[in-house]
């Protein structure tokens, strides 16, 4: 018999989607069923910080906290006995912040970080808007066909936002104590600041979401213009105080190094980043090397070279169009997020910084007609889709699938990889989308754009 509790949840799932997608259908959606969905978030929520703070379960934080407390005792928590100890594989710029979270004991530290990520979750959307509006007037002349910026209709700002709280991406950053919300404020601030021509403003907040390197790294592709060498000096300083900051810099050598090697321990067969069926904890991975192996691939050297060829490609495709006069910056912010949670190794809680894409999606989906409008719709699907990625029954459905023979291996290719796949469909829909848009005579735009 399944609980209340999880029938609650997944009754919120049903009615936070359904809201959603009836909004980028442009039905009528009354303002008491906006009220009734954010109600049920917020008991949702509440209940959550209840379970988090009387129970602590937050694993990755007690990590983070611990790491804090060696550098304050003045111990290198890189050091091999260590991180035997306390894992972790953020990089050196991070400890700062760790070494934050440690000036309280655990359970005050505890409460903060996790009214903070409340907060966060509560802020982000509007954040978001505001930064995709930032970079719609970045570039001075945009071609016929490209979007002038126009906020959401709050109802439907409102229905994103609950959604974003119900859902796996939210609940497990929190329930983990994971930096996920953070840095999505960080990279959206950078964005802001960029748009607003505050370049080291940019460069602070692109130094603070190094604490999630891997999420980080790909938006480096929409800050190579020329006005942005001031955010490029400001980041390269602000990364050296942090990782000063942390620790002698003689030291920074042998940490990188160490991390480096731990992450590919950790990669390993039956460890805990392992994307085939041995992986501990495989359901909620995300990337091109969880999808590969799921397709049937098994040569492990041929995946990695693979997924390689795929990052590598797509990131050389991305950076042409962020260079490019004739693709609105909007759009090209939204296909660099969606690449981010591809590139290389990624869970669920990562998914969070989707919300751009999200957002871009729900605008264009309110205010462009013809196919294009229908592409935006499925692109919000598809995101919402991958923020609903949920461990248990994907676990479940992975192992019950390996003694189902072929449709067991179909299943695989396509149900239990399949928030790779819709984060893929969600760029192909903008893309194509968007180049609708801009070719001459494309569709019309209604009022707004």
């Amino acid at each position: 018999m399944i609980p209340s509790f999880f029938l609650f949840i997944l009754y919120m799932k049903l009615l936070t989607f359904a809201i959603v997608v009836a909004c980028l259908l442009r039905a009528p959606v009354k303002a008491y069923q906006i009220r009734w969905v954010a109600a049920g978030a917020a008991a949702l929520l509440l209940y959550d910080l209840y379970v988090i703070v009387a129970a602590q379960l937050t694993p990755d934080y007690h990590i983070f906290w611990r790491v804090g407390r060696d550098l304050w005792e003045g111990l290198d928590p890189y050091d091999p006995a260590r991180f035997a100890t306390d894992p972790f594989l953020n990089p050196p710029t991070a400890l700062p912040l760790f070494a934050l979270f440690a000036l309280a004991a655990y359970l005050p530290s505890l409460v903060v970080w996790t009214l903070a990520n409340v907060l966060f979750g509560l802020t982000l959307p509007r954040l978001t808007e505001r930064a995709l509006s930032a970079q719609a007037r970045l570039v001075a002349s945009q071609p016929a066909g490209a979007c002038t910026w126009r906020a959401l209709p709050p109802r439907t700002l409102a229905a994103l936002t609950s959604t974003l709280l119900v859902s796996d991406a939210f609940s497990y950053g929190l329930f983990t104590g994971q930096l996920g919300l953070l840095t999505a404020v960080a990279l959206m601030a950078a964005l802001d600041s960029q748009g607003r021509g505050r370049p080291i403003a940019a460069g602070l907040w692109l130094g603070l979401a190094t604490i999630k390197v891997s999420t980080m790294l790909p938006f480096l592709l929409l800050f190579l213009r020329k006005p942005d060498r001031r955010t490029w000096i400001t980041f390269g300083l602000a990364c050296s105080a942090f990782c000063v900051l942390g620790g002698s810099p003689a030291l920074l050598p042998r940490r990188v190094s160490w991390t480096l090697q731990q992450i590919e321990a950790l990669s390993a067969p039956g460890q805990v980043n392992d994307y085939s069926f041995l992986g501990t904890q495989n359901a909620t991975m995300i990337g091109f090397d969880h999808a590969l192996y799921r397709l049937g691939l098994r040569n492990r050297a041929t995946i990695r070279n693979l997924q390689l060829i795929a990052v590598g490609l797509m990131g050389l495709w991305l950076a042409r169009l962020a260079l490019s006069s004739h693709w609105p910056r909007p759009a090209v912010c939204s296909l660099v997020t969606l690449y981010s949670v591809l590139f290389f190794y990624h869970r669920n809680y990562d998914t969070i910084v989707l919300l751009l894409p999200l957002v871009y999606s729900a605008t264009r989906a309110q205010t462009v007609e013809g196919r294009s409008r229908w592409q935006f719709v499925a692109s919000s699907i598809a995101i919402v889709l991958v923020w609903f990625l949920s461990a248990w029954p994907m676990k479940s459905l992975t192992e019950a699938s390996l003694t189902w023979g072929f449709w067991g291996r179909l299943v695989q290719a396509t149900v239990t990889s399949y928030a790779t796949w819709m984060i893929l469909v969600a760029m192909a829909c903008i893309y194509l989308a968007d180049v609708r848009q801009l070719r001459p005579g494309g569709p019309r735009s209604i009022t707004g754009t």
